[in-house]
């Protein structure tokens, strides 16, 4: 499930997140090689933010197609 973490660390979810958003900013093949860090950083930042939204989706379809008795056992999806 996709979670908003602001303790010290990310969740399991969010470092994978974070780690497809480097690698799709950093393989722009318009910039390349050539974007400022703050040009990329802002580019990870908004890749972030899009699969984080995507993932919120995903949990919160996944949520509602278990049973009754299979939502006991896992938590509710947070909606941002």
């Amino acid at each position: 499930m996709a979670k908003i973490h602001h303790g010290a660390g990310y969740t399991r979810t969010e470092d994978y997140l974070v780690c497809k958003a480097f690698i799709a900013a950093s393989k722009d093949p318009f910039v390349g090689t050539a974007q400022k860090g703050k040009d990329f950083r802002k580019k990870i930042h908004e890749k972030y933010r899009e699969l984080l939204s995507q993932q919120s989706h995903l949990d919160r379809l996944n949520y509602s197609l278990v049973t009754a008795d299979a939502r006991l056992l896992i938590l509710e999806p947070v909606i941002y």
